[in-house]
């Protein structure tokens, strides 16, 4: 596992460093392309290379009293639906939408070899939410609970 760290103003350890949780590492800043001061993580797998990416929130614990959501919007053929707009509610304001996220981009970020996911949201207060998707005039919205710590999972499947 490589984790990059990227737009650092300052970096405070050294390849083969050994770190504590909670070490400060670096310090964030705007360095490369990057509009303004941000933290650009990547987990990598197998190898350190940008192809090997998956996303970050599946490695990092929630914190206290939240968990992840993470699903798949496909189509009717199985058939992962690139950069599509995915959009959360909280299950007790269905009309109000909370959050939204977008599936992967084809080739830019690698789903978990076990969940298959093309999206994931994290930071999510456990509780009730409907999970919302609308390609042209098809909707499909599916409810998912939130269990603090855990990975709530979801598809979406795009009938044609």
């Amino acid at each position: 596992v490589y984790l990059l760290f990227g737009h650092l103003s300052e970096v405070l350890v050294r390849v083969g460093q050994h770190v504590e949780m909670g070490e400060m590492i670096g310090r964030v800043g705007m360095t490369g392309v990057a509009i303004g001061n941000h933290l650009h993580l990547e987990v990598r797998l197998g190898a350190n290379r940008y192809e090997n990416t998956r996303n970050p929130v599946l490695w990092l614990r929630p914190e206290p009293g939240q968990g992840i959501i993470a699903g798949r919007v496909v189509d009717a053929q199985g058939r992962p639906i690139p950069e599509t707009t995915v959009t959360f509610f909280r299950a007790t304001e269905p009309n109000k939408w909370w959050r939204q996220t977008l599936t992967y981009a084809d080739r830019e970020v690698n789903p978990d070899d076990q969940l298959g996911e093309n999206f994931v949201l994290g930071y999510v207060p456990a509780g009730d939410y409907l999970v919302k998707v609308k390609i042209g005039e098809k909707s499909v919205v599916k409810a998912v609970t939130v269990v603090p710590g855990e990975i709530a999972y979801v598809q979406l499947v795009v009938q044609e």
